[in-house]
């Protein structure tokens, strides 16, 4: 709100002026991003979040799957849709995705339940896609097949608050003793010394999430972790191969 001062001209009658935001027609600047999570991604949901001044609805690809993020996609429009048929008001919600980028991560654990590693018991990380969706305290899938191209025996590697041990290497897996307990949860991110080596920026997974969003006119796409001119060259021949605009 906005008082006059005691220093108001006389033209102005020193009357006490009180003056909202809208009133006077000032554009709010700040924009509010919010993150549309499995939890969230309901019609209901996402119109509650509309009302309550979301400017922006942020999907993260390095979570779920992309049938979620098209069905989310989908709901945010409806949403925006069923606001504007039963309000006056004028509703513009912009639509961003996030890539999930050179990221390592696991696999979904059985039941989509937590896991609790314990110290000193093994652990087999492997990238065998039959483990993908069945990750469980012995065995778990990792998202990165050159990791047995860069892994060393000793190499320390950390997911969540566990860090393990690496001892051994086998044809699809790598084994691991919990040096440090701790509870992981389905898509938990991993981390090491020198075991992005060989990640590259954009990955075949990124390249055809970008695809998607291009394809779903998604307003806003956030390339994570992005560190050459090349990638982003790259990203914006991708959006015009596949018939999108650049502003």
């Amino acid at each position: 709100m906005l008082w006059q001062s005691s220093s108001t001209p006389d033209f102005m009658d020193n009357r006490d002026i009180v003056l909202s935001i809208d009133e006077l027609q000032v554009p709010r600047l700040s924009k509010i991003i919010c993150t549309i999570n499995s939890r969230t991604a309901t019609v209901e949901e996402i119109e509650k979040m509309i009302q309550a001044g979301m400017d922006i609805a942020r999907l993260n690809f390095a979570y779920d799957e992309a049938e979620h993020h098209l069905q989310a996609i989908a709901n945010i429009r409806k949403a925006v849709k069923n606001i504007q048929s039963t309000s006056e008001t004028h509703v513009d919600v912009a639509i961003a995705v996030d890539t999930k980028g050179p990221e390592i991560r696991i696999g979904k654990l059985e039941g989509g339940a937590q896991v609790t590693l314990i110290e000193g018991k093994t652990l087999r990380l492997t990238i065998d896609q039959a483990y993908i969706n069945k990750g469980n305290s012995s065995v778990i899938f990792i998202d990165y097949e050159d990791i047995l191209e860069v892994a060393t025996p000793g190499m320390k590697i950390y997911i969540s608050s566990a860090i393990l041990t690496l001892d051994w290497i086998e044809e699809n897996d790598i084994l691991c003793t919990v040096l440090q307990g701790g509870v992981i949860s389905s898509y938990d991110e991993v981390t090491g010394e020198g075991i992005f080596k060989l990640k590259t920026e954009l990955s075949a997974i990124d390249l055809s999430h970008i695809e998607m969003a291009v394809q779903e006119h998604v307003d806003c796409l956030c390339v994570t972790h992005t560190m050459s001119q090349d990638s982003v060259l790259k990203v914006k021949h991708l959006i015009k191969d596949c018939g999108g605009d650049m502003l």
